[in-house]
């Protein structure tokens, strides 16, 4: 049986406003479910505004974009916003905690804006609190000792943890994580990369990992260079982040 394809591109092209060429150029990309993607590219070379491409943030100028079976550009604004909270999860290489949540209330955000994440884990735990205290332990952090600080008190590696359990948390199909292990040192590195696929594996979730350390490749079930697929000219042009 053919695995299943949880994001098909096609013919994708992509250009900031008043850009004399393409960023992005890609004529295919699959990816099966639970398949762990590392894509790597150096600076400007369009890595961030892929994702959110993929996400659905970033308008193609043409192409077509299916996630879990639905084309993005048949969806309104509203309906991509939905869809991405209910079937995707991120990891963002600058965290993005709410400072003045707690960790367990960052972690249980995802499912305060998602009916289909919330039954999800109620499916299999008492509350949401509870899940998120279960993915906080998992991720070796103390739940305890988390609920006596502001989350931007933590370490840079308890933050990238706590962020790596609001984006599994609800059981998204698919996670994208954007340069997460740029701010942590090589120790750290090694024990989050290992838990987040040990979750990812539990759930058959499907991630795309983004990053320009090409050594990390060797982890992940297949590599992508972007400038292999991406047949844009990058010549003299830099790509604007967007998140």
């Amino acid at each position: 049986m053919a695995n299943q394809i949880v994001l098909h591109i096609s013919d994708l092209v992509f250009s900031w406003p008043r850009s004399t060429a393409p960023l992005l150029n890609i004529d295919l990309l699959s990816v099966a479910k639970g398949e762990k993607i590392f894509l790597h590219g150096p600076s400007g070379s369009g890595k961030s505004t892929l994702l959110n491409v993929i996400g659905g943030v970033l308008e193609p100028e043409r192409g077509k974009i299916e996630v879990l079976g639905k084309n993005f550009s048949e969806l309104t604004s509203s309906r991509k916003d939905q869809f991405r909270g209910d079937h995707m999860g991120f990891i963002f290489q600058m965290f993005n905690l709410l400072p003045y949540f707690s960790a367990v209330e960052n972690v249980v955000l995802p499912c305060e804006f998602s009916k289909i994440k919330s039954k999800r884990v109620l499916e299999h735990a008492t509350s949401l609190e509870e899940e998120a205290k279960r993915l906080l332990t998992e991720l070796r952090l103390s739940v305890e000792d988390l609920s006596h600080k502001n989350v931007t008190k933590l370490s840079v590696g308890q933050q990238q943890r706590v962020a790596t359990a609001r984006a599994v948390m609800g059981r998204p199909e698919i996670i994208i994580a954007d340069e997460p292990t740029s701010a942590l040192d090589s120790n750290i590195r090694e024990s989050f990369l290992k838990l987040l696929f040990e979750e990812c594996h539990k759930f058959e979730i499907t991630l795309i990992f983004v990053s320009h350390d090409i050594s990390l490749g060797t982890k992940f079930d297949r590599v992508i260079s972007l400038c292999e697929i991406n047949k844009a000219n990058m010549s003299g042009q830099m790509e604007r982040e967007f998140i």
